[in-house]
């Protein structure tokens, strides 16, 4: 699954990374970069910025400066209809939730095949306080691109770097079994390759390591890194 999810990667890097290019107002800079006989700008190219207006303008008809969720009872009869709904609501109100929805909306309407991940930290504090949700690019989410439909996927997962003495506080069962590395923007080079590697000594403080979290639809549970290994 790794191994397609990099090679399907690899394969749109190129698109991608145009597409980012455009949307900042970069494109000339990209050209230029991945075609180095064109030489230096010499003052003549001219780039006007469609996509950064429409994106936005398209955003802003779709989400209302108030938006609100509603919720409909769960079909394996589960949990509160009001009461979710009600701590969706507040917790939508705070600023970064809205800008959080905001980034992964933009990012989904330039590059297909983003998404975000919804998560609470442990503690005693006010839940709503403690929960967060963060936008994933299409290169970090991996997806069952082999299904026909999105209730067809047998599966979805993250894969993502993070310090290695995270995931050792984390995982405390891999510490000295894991290798880092250095942490590259996906957009400058991208290695195909397992999430993480055995190691036979222990990898110095700052390295990084490739996370692979996936969710088994078929299942409904969570297999972590410390499972695949």
């Amino acid at each position: 699954i790794v191994l397609d999810h990099d090679k399907w990667a690899e394969d749109h890097r190129d698109e991608m990374t145009e597409t980012c290019a455009i949307y900042e107002t970069k494109w000339w800079d990209h050209w230029i970069g991945a075609n180095k006989s064109y030489g230096k700008r010499n003052g003549t190219e001219i780039e006007v910025n469609r996509l950064h207006k429409g994106v936005r303008a398209y955003l802003g008809a779709l989400y209302p400066r108030s938006p609100r969720v509603v919720c409909e009872s769960d079909p394996h009869d589960r949990g509160d209809q009001q009461i979710t709904q009600t701590a969706l609501n507040d917790w939508w109100k705070k600023p970064y939730a809205y800008l959080t929805v905001d980034q992964a909306s933009m990012m989904a309407y330039t590059l297909p095949g983003s998404g975000f991940n919804v998560g609470y930290d442990p503690g005693t504090a006010n839940p709503i306080e403690r929960t967060w949700m963060r936008a994933i690019p299409p290169w970090e989410l991996v997806l069952d691109r082999d299904a026909p439909s999105y209730v067809e996927e047998r599966y979805r997962g993250h894969i993502y770097h993070a310090p290695i003495e995270e995931v050792v506080k984390r995982y405390p069962q891999l510490a000295g079994r894991l290798k880092g590395g250095l942490r590259r923007d996906f957009f400058e080079q991208f290695t195909v390759g397992n999430p993480a590697v055995i190691a036979t000594s222990p990898a110095t403080v700052g390295e990084y390591v490739r996370v692979f979290e996936f969710l088994n639809l078929r299942a409904w549970s969570w297999w972590h890194l410390r499972d695949l290994l």
